[in-house]
């Protein structure tokens, strides 16, 4: 058998990077070359024995990729990321950049400007880059002194950007000029109107392959704090405009932005929208349906995507966002008046339908609790049960059921001859049967 001191390099630092992207349980962020290193553990690595090193500092692919995770830092912890950072992009040397940076009960944003700034001196090279600081729910505002580190972004990656998110859209400027042929996913959330209207002129004209924009709206601490110092160069922007702009996005696929902005957009290849909470306000659902009509009522528009549970009581409203051609929707914490309402029978022409997402084929529920099993069990089956020449739909999924009674292992992993719904619980057996006939369940 081979001993680790004779193996070739390239083999040895194969086994670094997979030591070291195990070292934690790293979530995925980017869509694609989602393979972060531990800079942390690398460095150790590194430090072992001379061979380790040599090997490691040779092999500069091991240094690009990275994620810094912390939580609740010290200036003292956050110095030293701030350190290894350095070292990683240094090592990496001209490859495209991967990095995600998230930083959670965060005392003072100020103890991160010198990491971030290490990042964005590096912004030449950025390819995927995912930055996300959260303020501790102990801290106040902050006072300005009126010498501050305002991140301003100039190259951006260029050709090389892939992906770039940033939940403190408010903080940054621009003065971009080279294009972003290579930007798919844009994505930024910012606290005041001026801040979107600037971010968004920014950007857009200079990505014109961009598939996914999410631009939502925030105001925990950092963001007030933030905004304030760019308010100014918001309002110089603005007065360059002479007119409202209009965004034209003939490539974009997925759509989450702040409701008032809705009117400035068109986006013909539309596949999903994308809503923090459905809107109360009959304004936005105007400007919602006039948005679908501008873009062409684009055929590919099947998905609608809700991630926070608001007031599913105001049907109305409801109503109108679920258009009839979407066949998948995603929904968080839904009520009982919500699968009262998909389970409405519609009757046109002699032939049963449902009033409300008659072409529904794909239904994903997160976050629901014990008392939802009976209405979820009642629609699923009044969707099944409309006979085989109307039945449209085909799979369910259900996310964290950490309240609800546990699901039958047999209703996810069904026998090849059938579930016997004798030896399910009274409250799944319709459900149970529904998958005996057909219907996926996961």
């Amino acid at each position: 058998m081979t001993t680790v001191n004779v193996l070739p390099n390239e083999i040895l630092c194969t086994i670094f990077s997979l030591a070291i992207q195990e070292s934690r349980n790293l979530p995925e962020i980017f869509k694609t070359g989602n393979d972060f290193q531990d800079c942390v553990a690398l460095i150790d690595i590194s430090r072992t024995c001379r061979r380790w090193r040599d090997a490691a500092l040779a092999d500069s692919s091991l240094w690009s990729p990275i994620y810094i995770i912390l939580d609740n830092p010290t200036a003292q912890t956050l110095h030293k990321a701030t350190y290894f950072a350095s070292i990683c992009f240094t090592r990496s040397k001209d490859l495209p950049l991967t990095c995600a940076i998230s930083i959670s009960n965060l005392d003072d944003l100020r103890s991160a400007y010198p990491l971030i700034q290490t990042l964005i001196s590096h912004e030449a090279r950025w390819s995927r880059i995912a930055v996300n600081l959260t303020p501790s729910p102990n801290i106040g505002f902050f006072e300005s002194s009126g010498n501050e580190f305002v991140p301003r972004l100039r190259i951006a990656g260029a050709g090389l950007l892939k992906e770039f998110r940033f939940n403190l859209g408010s903080w940054l400027t621009y003065s971009l000029h080279s294009p972003l042929p290579a930007l798919s996913t844009l994505r930024l959330t910012c606290c005041r109107y001026g801040c979107f209207m600037y971010a968004l002129t920014k950007w857009l004209p200079l990505a014109p392959n961009l598939q996914e924009l999410e631009v939502t709206r925030s105001f925990d601490r950092f963001d007030a704090y933030t905004a304030g110092p760019n308010e100014r160069i918001w309002k110089a922007a603005a007065r360059v405009e002479t007119e409202d702009p209009h965004f034209v996005l003939p490539t974009l696929r997925t759509l989450n932005v702040w409701e008032p902005l809705i009117p400035y957009f068109t986006c013909p290849a539309l596949e999903r929208f994308v809503m923090e909470k459905v809107s109360w306000y009959g304004q936005h659902l105007v400007d919602y349906l006039e948005f679908v009509e501008r873009s062409g009522t684009p055929p590919s528009f099947r998905t609608m995507e809700v991630r926070e549970q608001d007031n599913f009581s105001i049907v109305a409203f409801v109503r109108g966002y679920l258009i009839p051609s979407i066949t998948n929707l995603l929904i968080t914490s839904p009520g009982e008046s919500f699968f009262a309402m998909l389970s409405e029978r519609s009757q046109e022409d002699g032939v049963a339908g449902f009033s409300v997402l008659p072409a529904l084929e794909y239904l994903e529920i997160t976050n629901w609790r014990d008392a939802g099993l009976p209405h979820f069990s009642s629609l699923l089956t009044s969707r099944w049960d409309i006979g085989v020449p109307q039945r449209t739909l085909k799979s369910v999924k259900l996310h964290r059921r950490s309240t609800i009674s546990s699901m039958p292992e047999l209703l996810l992993s069904p026998p090849s001859k059938g579930i016997d719904l004798t030896q399910v619980g009274e409250d799944w057996r319709e459900i149970a049967r529904c998958v005996n006939e057909g219907l996926l369940l996961s």
